[in-house]
């Protein structure tokens, strides 16, 4: 009995790894699927590609944290969860913006949602409460983005998008400092990779407005997919990283 226990558990082991990378794999898979229908504009691929990029990316992050049960976790797993949900549903929203503004509205409600729940989620990705009137500098390269970017926008935003860019830009920035004000107050590995994520999601999303409010520029499609879609891995191997080294 103790030989087929030990055997059976040599199993498990052996057989995680092998599902691990094949469940990050299909990440990959559909991630390049979807590059590759904006790239040659397929749109029946880019259709049924798009949704599965954030239920890859969640059942990756759900089946690699399955076995790990550190203090918090539930929360922090229900707040990813949700706003890997509204940036599923962003995703939708977004396919079928060309056909109606109220579609690219509801994109960006969704998307709105989804970084409100990631700066509540990186506030809570830390060891140690961080005091507001420690924030020093960490807001001001946002800050500067905010204003810098909001300017070059303005004067190309007719009036019904004024105010929901102002504030979808503020989101975004506030997302930055939320991520950036996690240096040294989490692991070095988690606090880089939702920094870089973060920082992606910005890049991802000025290059949406830049591309639809003042001119589109070559390839914009597939660097807007690719930097989003880097964006949201890296901000869940960030979160998954957390996780792996609470206590």
């Amino acid at each position: 009995m103790l030989y087929i226990s030990h055997k059976e558990s040599s199993n498990k082991r052996s057989r995680f790894p092998y599902a691990h990378i094949v469940t990050f794999t299909s990440i990959v898979f559909v991630a390049f699927l979807n590059l590759y229908s904006v790239s040659v504009q397929n749109g029946l691929l880019e259709m049924i590609t798009k949704p599965l990029i954030m239920l890859s990316i969640g059942g990756y992050f759900l089946y690699s944290i399955k076995n790990r049960k550190p203090q918090n976790s539930k929360t922090i797993v229900a707040y990813t969860l949700l706003a890997f949900a509204f940036s599923w549903l962003g995703d939708i929203f977004l396919l079928f913006s060309e056909k109606s503004l109220h579609y690219f509205l509801l994109g960006i409600f969704s998307f709105f949602c989804s970084q409100v729940l990631y700066i509540i989620l990186f506030k809570k990705l830390t060891y140690k409460n961080l005091n507001i009137r420690k924030l020093g500098l960490y807001p001001l390269p946002f800050l500067i983005y905010f204003i810098g970017f909001y300017s070059l926008l303005w004067s190309e935003l007719e009036t019904v998008f004024k105010v929901a860019v102002f504030i979808y830009a503020l989101s975004l920035s506030t997302m930055g400092v939320a991520a950036l004000s996690r240096f040294q107050r989490s692991n070095k590995q988690s606090f880089v990779l939702v920094l870089v994520g973060g920082g992606l999601f910005i890049l991802s999303d000025s290059c949406i407005a830049y591309s639809k409010f003042i001119e589109s520029f070559a390839n914009a499609g597939v660097v807007i997919m690719f930097t989003y879609i880097l964006a949201q891995i890296f901000i869940m191997l960030g979160i998954k990283s957390f996780l792996f080294h609470s206590n």
